[in-house]
């Protein structure tokens, strides 16, 4: 009998083969036949998990958005870290998966890109400010706390930020499929990450140099 670990397992390859065939033939040219034949599953199989192709968009777009919200939560839950601590170490840990898991990263947005549907664009981003924004939002509270931050608006700074964060990492694939020139890429990336870190302290009114967006991203830029 199959257990809850093996159909979570089976899903994932599923996804895991979607997602390649995606990269190599392009959203619209892959077929649900296609999955079927490179995953050696049936159509039963492949129902019984997804409803179409497009949920297989969705969820891989959602299996990212989990994976963050998970560790979101646990550096958000620390008891140990200040608020400042907090933010560093998020913004560390999404460093960390957009510059170290590149290759998926580009998969996964290149196939959004190419769907080309708006409508599920958004609903992907509502999903992320649905889940995550309570995270931050507690975050920010605690930060006003210590006064390290400050702002009027914290429900709506805290579904910004994660807008913002998704405006980032969009800005980070598009430079890295558009560019060729190695060198010139880290420029760009690091003036990309510059201006987010100015936008950031803004906002948050953080005192200038203490929040580590740049010195962060520049860690991973350095070892493209």
């Amino acid at each position: 009998m199959r257990t809850a670990k093996d159909g979570n397992t089976r899903k994932n390859e599923i996804l895991d083969v979607a997602l390649g065939l995606f990269s190599e033939k392009g959203y619209e040219k892959a077929t649900v036949e296609d999955i079927l034949n490179r995953a050696g599953i049936s159509k039963g199989a492949f129902y019984y998990y997804f409803e179409a192709k497009e949920d297989v968009l969705r969820v891989l777009t959602l299996r990212e958005v989990e994976q963050k919200l998970e560790l979101t939560r646990k550096i958000i839950e620390a008891q140990n870290l200040s608020a400042i601590d907090k933010i560093n170490k998020l913004i560390d840990e999404a460093q960390k998966i957009n510059f170290t898991r590149l290759e998926d990263r580009m998969k996964l947005y290149k196939a959004v890109t190419e769907y080309g549907n708006l409508e599920f664009q958004q609903r992907m981003l509502d999903q992320s400010i649905l889940l995550g924004a309570p995270l931050i939002q507690k975050l920010l509270k605690q930060g006003i706390g210590e006064q390290t931050m400050n702002t009027d608006f914290p429900e709506e700074v805290a579904g910004l930020y994660i807008e913002m964060m998704n405006q980032y990492k969009a800005a980070i694939a598009k430079l890295w499929v558009e560019c060729d020139d190695k060198t010139r890429l880290k420029v760009l990336l690091k003036k990309k990450s510059r201006f987010f870190q100015c936008l950031f302290e803004r906002i948050l009114e953080i005192q200038e140099g203490r929040l580590l967006f740049l010195e962060i991203a520049s860690k991973y830029i350095d070892e493209l």
